[in-house]
């Protein structure tokens, strides 16, 4: 198991080192009207004429979950891989279920590991305007399209500089929780 989790932790970092904008522009090819998706689709006879899947709310989330998940993933595996065997082991040798066990053994023992999964997705999504630009057509927009218009287009600095302000003052809020969270031992206790 552990050889098996270390080879899936590297084909999942494998795209971490390529460029984000070269993965972005494989699924506009990928979504497009006469991408890879409609032309399977189309081929196979399940639809007639092609789908609107670019410039859409689901391709956007596809596109954000696509960047995003190997910073999840990191934290995750590595509050996962800390987990007390012995401990779940004696959850169920007391009579709690696979569900009562996960509430209440395996959730408040991954807990760290999720919060700080929240904060270095947090961080990405905020600034991630390009993917939205591109995927979405500039037609969603996320704190970081807002910021950047303020800049480039609108040229009203102060009050893009004001958002970015409050950005890194949320975040600061953030990481300051998470050092208060990580310094409990008891994470029952909260």
């Amino acid at each position: 198991m552990e050889k098996s989790g270390k080879l899936l932790m590297f084909l999942l970092m494998i795209p971490v080192y390529t460029s984000s904008l070269a993965r972005l522009y494989s699924l506009v090819i990928m979504f497009n009207s006469s991408g890879l998706i409609n032309t399977a689709l189309m081929k196979l006879h399940i639809i007639s004429s092609p789908l609107q899947i670019l410039y859409t709310n689901g391709s956007i989330t596809i596109g954000l979950v696509q960047y995003l998940l190997p910073f999840a993933v990191m934290p995750l595996y590595s509050s996962i891989e800390k987990l007390d065997e012995a401990t779940i082991e004696a959850s169920y040798d007391l009579g709690a279920g696979k569900i009562k066990t996960f509430i209440k053994v395996i959730l408040p023992m991954t807990f760290p590991g999720i919060i700080a999964a929240f904060i270095i997705l947090f961080v990405p999504a905020i600034g991630t305007y390009f993917i939205t630009d591109v995927i979405g057509g500039g037609t969603v927009y996320m704190i970081g399209n807002i910021i950047c218009n303020q800049f480039l287009s609108a040229r009203n600095w102060p009050l893009g500089a004001a958002l970015s302000v409050c950005v890194v003052v949320f975040i600061l809020l953030m990481l300051y929780l998470y050092s208060r969270i990580g310094n409990l031992d008891d994470l029952g206790a909260m």
